[in-house]
C-alpha cells in the first residue's frame, strides 16, 4: 500500500507525499518479520531516486549504501543485483566529489563482476571503465595504466 502510493507521488513529482510514504514502508519493513528482504530492498532502492531526483547526494548515498549492505546479506538477491547496487553507490560517490570512496566501491564492483560473469564479459570492460574515469579524477594514472592493461579487449560485432 505505502510502495503504490510512493510510486505515484514519485510519479507526480510530489516529493514530500512520496517520502512520507517511503518512511512509512521502511517502518513496516523493518518491524515486520513477514516482509520479503526484497520489499526492504526496492524501498531503499525507492528512496534513492527520490533522494537523486531531488539532488539529495548525502541522502541518496545513505539509503544506497543501506541498500547494498541489505542485498549483499540476503539470498534473496544474486551478485549481480548487488554489483548494480554498487554501481548506483559509487556514482553518488563520484557526483559528491567523493573519489577514493567512489573508487573503493566501483573496485569492488569489478571484482564481483569479474568473479560472477568472467574476465572477459562486456560488463567487466564497462565497470573498468568508470572505475578508470574514478581514478582519472584522483589523478591516479599508473593505477588506470593498470587497470586498461588488465582489461581485455571487447570484440565488436557489427550487424
Amino acid at each position: 500500500m505505502y510502495m503504490t502510493a510512493a510510486q505515484r507521488a514519485l510519479a507526480s513529482g510530489d516529493w514530500r507525499n512520496a517520502e512520507d510514504s517511503l518512511l512509512a514502508a521502511l517502518a513496516e519493513a523493518e518491524v515486520s518479520s513477514s516482509v520479503e528482504e526484497k520489499y526492504l530492498a526496492s524501498t531503499l532502492d525507492m528512496f534513492v531516486e527520490l533522494y537523486l531526483q531531488q539532488d539529495r547526494l548525502d541522502r541518496a548515498a545513505e539509503y544506497a549504501l543501506r541498500a547494498v549492505r541489505a542485498k549483499e546479506h540476503s539470498h534473496a538477491f544474486s551478485k549481480t543485483c548487488v554489483v548494480k547496487a554498487l554501481i548506483k553507490l559509487s556514482r553518488i560517490y563520484y557526483k559528491q566529489n567523493k573519489a577514493a570512496a567512489a573508487a573503493l566501491v566501483a573496485n569492488r564492483a569489478l571484482h564481483l563482476t569479474e568473479e560472477c560473469l568472467g574476465p572477459a564479459h562486456p560488463a567487466v570492460g564497462l565497470v573498468s571503465s568508470q572505475l578508470s574515469e574514478i581514478y582519472l579524477k584522483m589523478g591516479a594514472h599508473d593505477k588506470v595504466i593498470e587497470l586498461n592493461s588488465r582489461c581485455q579487449p571487447l570484440t565488436v560485432y557489427t550487424y
